[in-house]
């Protein structure tokens, strides 16, 4: 009996410096995940999200604000769908300055964000070049990416 428990504290002490592998099931796995909320002030899709979760992970149509921390890991997200369709030079556009709860997207030309997705709400402003600067809110629904 007594070289079972030198053995099992030998183990334990190895352990503990680290030159064992040592494994434990008590400890659960950290899970990320986002769900559908009610984010005050978003005029888009509101979402909530644990564990450094973003709603971009499992959709490349959204386009989200920076996260609002609301807690023990949860994170809040304002987000709107936009989804570049071909035949548009429509591109979110991060750089473009736009008030809370709205989106930056450049186009080219004549184009609009409206032809890519029409649920979206824009008001376009400054024109560089041959770019035109919308600021957005609104958009149709998530288009989960495949795999997700």
């Amino acid at each position: 009996m007594t070289s079972l428990r030198s053995h099992s504290f030998s183990f334990l002490a190895a352990c503990a410096l680290g030159l064992a592998a040592c494994s434990s099931s008590s400890s659960a796995p950290s899970t990320t995940a986002c769900t559908s909320a009610t984010v005050s002030g978003c005029s888009g899709q509101g979402f909530s999200c644990t564990n450094g979760a973003e709603p971009t992970d499992t959709s490349s149509s959204l386009v989200c604000g920076a996260g609002a921390s609301a807690g023990t890991g949860t994170a809040n997200f304002c987000c709107i769908t936009f989804t570049k369709s071909t035949g548009t030079s429509c591109n979110f556009d991060p750089s473009t300055i736009c008030s809370n709860g709205t989106y930056g997207i450049t186009c080219g030309g004549n184009d609009t964000p409206q032809q890519a997705d029409p649920a979206l709400s824009c008001k376009a402003g400054a024109t560089n070049d041959d770019n035109t600067a919308f600021c957005c809110t609104g958009g149709g629904s998530p288009t989960p990416d495949a795999g997700h």
